[in-house]
């Protein structure tokens, strides 16, 4: 699902937010059940403009034809489709709650921090998984081979057996690319500097520069100014307070939570086509 928030222009007398809110739903109903949507806020941007807040699970292409009969039923001119919701609570009431089980913004209602904010990679954790998945590889090639050496006795196979899920759920947690794993991301003033392991990279983004943040539920890559940076951002990479340090790069980027499924969150600048 996606979230725009339509800017409507008044060339008369179009009644109250609600009046233009239902319209909007009118029109989206249309659509309905080829593409799914959900209503969110209307308020008044200034004296001669509202916005109507909307999720849906089109392409900005599909909707902008749809939405623009509006104009000919209500006097109101469409003046833009914007990425993302509002996020000042302040501004109309309380955002409606998502329908069970929808994905949703996983920073929400996470407070981004402020100030200079450096944090910092726990390498011990991520040490401690390393070294574990090499030992337990290791007791598992032991185990697999010996079975054609011996007599296949029974701890054996329940070793075997006992191992295998925790080597697993180790396996998938932990970081294979090494070169996207961050040893410390600092929120600076002017924008946010990465500081790589491998080699002592260090990257430098300036916060109006970054365009695009998206979020795989184990990565983060950051695009903006003709660069896409990749790093790995989760607890299994280090960085157990993950939400804070996406919070704080969406906030300071002035970026909105635009799309997402369950395994992924997009943010974007609002005015980004």
């Amino acid at each position: 699902m996606k979230r725009y928030s339509l800017t409507f222009q008044a060339t008369g007398d179009p009644g109250s937010e609600a009046d233009l809110q239902t319209a909007v739903e009118d029109v989206l109903l249309r659509l309905h059940p080829r593409y799914t949507y959900r209503m969110g806020r209307a308020y008044p941007a200034d004296p001669r403009s509202t916005v109507v807040e909307i999720e849906f699970e089109g392409r900005k292409g599909i909707l902008l034809p749809y939405i623009q009969r509006i104009e000919g039923k209500l006097p109101v001119k469409l003046e833009a489709v914007r990425w993302g919701w509002n996020p000042d609570p302040s501004i109309a009431p309380k955002l409606p709650a998502p329908p069970l089980g929808a994905p949703q913004d996983p920073v929400e209602t996470v407070p981004p921090a402020a100030g200079r904010k450096i944090f910092q990679t726990r390498m011990r954790w991520v040490a401690l998984r390393y070294l574990a998945f090499a030992a337990l590889t290791l007791v598992l090639v032991f185990v697999t081979v010996g079975r054609f050496y011996y007599e296949r006795p029974l701890w054996m196979d329940l070793l075997r057996v006992l191992l295998y899920p925790i080597w697993f759920f180790i396996l998938i947690g932990t970081p294979i690319d090494l070169r996207a794993l961050a040893k410390r991301i600092s929120c600076l003033d002017d924008g946010v500097e990465i500081a790589y392991w491998p080699g002592g990279k260090t990257v430098r983004l300036p916060w109006k520069d970054i365009d695009e943040l998206e979020y795989n539920y184990r990565g983060c890559t950051i695009r903006g100014g003709g660069a896409s940076i990749r790093l790995l951002l989760a607890g299994q990479s280090g960085f157990p307070d993950w939400k804070t340090v996406l919070a704080t790069l969406a906030a300071r980027s002035s970026l909105r939570y635009a799309e997402g499924t369950f395994f992924l969150a997009v943010y974007r600048r609002p005015d980004l086509p």
